[in-house]
């Protein structure tokens, strides 16, 4: 708690200095998104590559397949289903998009409609009371029209922006890379967006609950109003937060539950309305996957648990959009899709917005770690709580692949290793014995047993302390050889509570050993 109040106070500190009176309003503030609050809405990724052997045959077809949409009959099923606001693909990275730019024309010739959908659905929105929300990527590198890939993005979405004006409520960002969303261009993107309409709102998409990030200060862009929370999978009513990012680590086991080889699950549960100062929100595929690495029969899209998913949010004062599918011939909600979308909708009206869809806490008991019987009974460290953190013990960090996570280094299994991540190659690996206890012998075990060249430590740290905030320095070890296997002796006993390994070399990439890997820390009384 004290870290996250030092980092919001020195969020605001750099505002007074980073930010003009002018220019104050791109900062983030939830109170653009409060209407969200208690409520869900729709999103449909429209998004195609239009046929044709020649360019002039796709540009063609692009304005065939957008004249073609029924603006009438999908506003119909938006409204039937209940949603409260509209998220819509102005296109992806399909480099086609539904709506003219002067920009994107300029780079690529005929890959945007004469017909400007998203102006039309963003008026027809505000017509029938719903809120609309412009999906658009920020990794759009192609996008160069001789100003630079940041000045030409942000050209695009002030385009968009002034075009639209007060029509969009809101942005949905896809792809963001949380360095470059806390920098310049993470700035320039919200003036742009901002700039037809000061009071809309961002959600800029870095990681969120895909990859357990959410409450991580790292992935806080400051422009931020509203969690984007993109949704990889759904178990039981609750989002899944550990990382699926490697397909050969993916099973389903023999419950029909989707697992991470070496992990257990990560489940997040909605308690409060703001996470690191932005309003609760997340975005749910309800008939597809956003992660290709999941396979599609072994998500169970179990209607009643998207109902109870969906108002745990609500309850909690948070907002909730669910994908659902779109026919690009017309533009129509498939039947099954729509029926899918409108329970969860039904489920807040007439005499069912008074019932109660309390979650089952007991899934929660499936992240649980199951501590079997010591291999090592004299080894204390085996199974206490354990963190990955930056250099400096202050912020705690993903693992790398958010997937090999702290408790990999002291499972008493050699075969597995702990591996910091965040773009963090000089990372600390720290331990809590519980107490404070005399120590003898400290044992640590690095690398990866499949490639003897990789995961070793060149330089390293050990940092002990008795409370977790104040340390000092144990060893400062340098590992020409580069070991894999190191022990430290201490005849007369050492005290501490907790202990570090701080990665000194390698500290960046290209470098002999890649990353340090902690594949077991052992220590002895």
């Amino acid at each position: 708690m004290l870290n996250r109040i030092l980092f919001v106070f020195l969020l605001i500190i750099w505002s007074v200095f980073a930010f003009s009176a002018d220019d104050s309003y791109l900062l983030g503030n939830p109170k653009r998104a409060e209407w969200m609050v208690g409520k869900f809405g729709l999103m449909n990724h429209y998004l195609f590559v239009p046929p044709g052997e020649t360019e002039e045959e796709k540009t063609e077809n692009l304005n065939k397949i957008v004249d073609n949409f029924d603006i009438d009959y999908y506003m119909d099923q938006v409204e039937q289903i209940g949603a409260s606001w509209l998220f819509f693909t102005v296109g992806q990275n399909t480099k086609y998009y539904c709506s003219p730019n002067s920009v994107i024309e300029k780079c690529y010739p005929g890959h945007t409609s004469k017909r400007d959908l998203m102006l039309e659905l963003a008026t027809e929105c505000h017509k029938r009371g719903l809120r609309f929300v412009f999906y658009i990527p920020a990794d759009s590198r192609w996008m160069d029209d001789g100003s630079g890939y940041y000045n030409t993005w942000t050209a695009v979405c002030r385009e968009y922006s002034q075009r639209l004006g007060k029509l969009c409520d809101g942005w949905w960002v896809d792809g963001c890379d949380p360095k470059e969303m806390q920098g310049e261009f993470g700035k320039m993107l919200a003036e742009a967006m901002r700039s037809g309409n000061h009071d809309t709102c961002l959600g800029i998409s870095c990681q969120t609950f895909a990859a357990g990030s959410y409450n991580k200060e790292l992935y806080a862009c400051p422009y931020t109003d509203y969690m984007p929370g993109e949704v990889h999978l759904v178990e039981d009513g609750y989002i899944r937060t550990d990382g699926m990012f490697d397909s050969s680590l993916l099973y389903q086991n023999e419950e029909g539950y989707v697992r991470v080889k070496n992990n257990y699950p990560k489940f997040f549960e909605p308690k409060e309305q703001f996470i690191l100062g932005q309003q609760l929100h997340a975005l749910v595929p309800t008939d597809s996957c956003f992660q290709p690495f999941i396979k599609l029969e072994w998500v169970n899209f179990d209607n009643n648990k998207y109902v109870e998913l969906a108002h745990s949010f609500t309850d909690a004062k948070g907002g909730i959009t669910f994908n659902c599918a779109i026919d690009k011939s017309n533009g129509h909600i498939p039947e099954e899709a729509f029926r899918r979308v409108k329970k969860i909708g039904d489920s807040y009206k007439g005499d069912n917005a008074n019932k109660k869809y309390p979650l089952d806490k007991n899934v929660l008991k499936r992240s649980k770690r199951k501590i079997s019987k010591n291999p090592n009974p004299k080894n204390i460290a085996y199974c206490k709580p354990s963190d990955l953190m930056n250099p400096n013990l202050d912020i705690e960090i993903s693992s790398s692949g958010f997937i090999y996570d702290a408790y990999l280094g002291n499972d008493g299994d050699y075969e597995t290793w702990s591996v910091g991540g965040d773009g963090f190659y000089a990372y600390a690996y720290k331990l809590d014995l519980e107490e404070i206890t005399k120590v003898k012998k400290v044992s640590l075990y690095f690398g990866n047993p499949n490639n003897k060249d990789k995961g070793f430590a060149d330089e390293f740290l050990i940092k002990i302390s008795d409370n977790g905030k104040d340390w000092k320095e144990l060893e400062h070890y340098v590992n020409p050889d580069r070991k894999t296997e190191i022990d430290f002796n201490y005849n007369k006993g050492v005290q501490f509570r907790y202990i570090a390994i701080i990665a000194v070399k390698p500290n960046g990439p290209n470098q002999p050993g890649g990353q340090m890997y902690v594949r077991e820390i052992e220590i002895y009384k």
